[in-house]
């Protein structure tokens, strides 16, 4: 984590206030703002029987310090969500709209043809986009 008091991210200094310690590793992390509570999402992998990458949320007590128990927002279950041999969800990004909030995510191997994009939103899988 990088931060930077300018409000010109191209001005400034930036100090390294460390890497964030999810519970499982991580890529892909993000961070969402609702009201005045941060949340940071992420895709982790590790050693899972049943998929390779998955997207979990977890709160932010400041905009660099996770607090608490991870949770599992979205695994791959879906066969559009498996191709390509291996079972990835990744790639969160926050999508704001006439006050919704949506997760769109990739899914399915980066080096196929088969590489989509989910839309996740309250707490249920849309149709592969």
């Amino acid at each position: 984590m990088l931060e930077n008091e300018s409000p010109n991210p191209m001005d400034g200094d930036w100090v390294w206030k460390g890497a964030l310690g999810t519970p499982v590793p991580g890529l892909d992390g993000t961070v969402l703002k609702l009201s005045a509570q941060f949340y940071f999402l992420y895709a982790g992998y590790g050693h899972f029987p049943d998929y390779g990458s998955a997207i979990y949320i977890i709160r932010m007590s400041n905009p660099y310090t996770l607090t608490g128990d991870h949770v599992l927002l979205t695994a791959p279950t879906f066969s559009w969500e498996k191709q390509g041999g291996m079972a990835i969800n990744e790639g969160p990004v926050m999508l704001h709209r006439n006050g919704r909030v949506f997760l769109i995510f990739s899914a399915s191997t980066t080096w196929t043809e088969d590489y989509a994009l989910g839309m996740l939103t309250r707490m249920k899988k849309m149709i592969q986009c």
